[in-house]
């Protein structure tokens, strides 16, 4: 489906929030109101002094201060079963992208898979896990970690094997230029 044009999406609320908290308004509540603040070119250009972008204000601030909003271009925010283990997920692979310079090592689709079961068993309460090659794929492209999504920008070369051009056997590192 296509977004409206003017939607507010969750990237939108995190810029905001991260500016919010940077400008240090959050520790100084009387320097600057938030219809103010909404009403600045500070809050980016979806945001705008209106009810509902006021009252969803506080709770954005709050899910931002908690770690749980996601900087994703989704205009609601869904609570994910295996939340944990996507996040822990895309620091792997971010390491790895890290690493790869160094080590010259591929990141195979197995291994990751063999990761995500490892801290399925080790999280707990997560018996009915099981991996499927669609969720690492669909977990990636969530996290801009996939062609489609950013993978130069993140370090990575996705090799397209099939299933909507994402990769099903490695994903691949790019090496430091020589």
């Amino acid at each position: 489906k296509e977004r409206k044009k003017d939607s507010v999406t969750n990237a939108d609320w995190v810029y905001a929030m991260r500016k919010w908290c940077d400008l240090g308004y959050d520790e100084n509540p009387g320097s600057m109101k938030r219809t103010v603040f909404l009403d600045s070119e500070m809050s980016g250009p979806r945001l705008r002094n209106c009810k509902t972008h006021q009252n969803l204000f506080s709770i954005k601030l709050n899910s931002f201060k908690r770690g749980e909003l996601e900087n994703t271009n989704v205009r609601r925010q869904r609570k994910r079963k295996y939340g944990a283990i996507e996040k822990k997920l895309v620091d792997y692979v971010h390491a790895r992208t890290k690493s790869c310079a160094q080590d010259k090592c591929a990141l195979s689709w197995i291994r990751m898979k063999t990761k995500c079961l490892q801290w399925a068993n080790n999280l707990g309460g997560m018996e009915d896990f099981r991996c499927s090659d669609q969720w690492i794929s669909d977990a990636l492209e969530r996290n801009y970690l996939t062609r489609a999504g950013g993978a130069e920008d993140a370090g990575i070369k996705v090799q397209p094997a099939g299933m909507r051009g994402f990769a099903r056997k490695a994903v691949k590192m790019k090496t430091a230029p020589t």
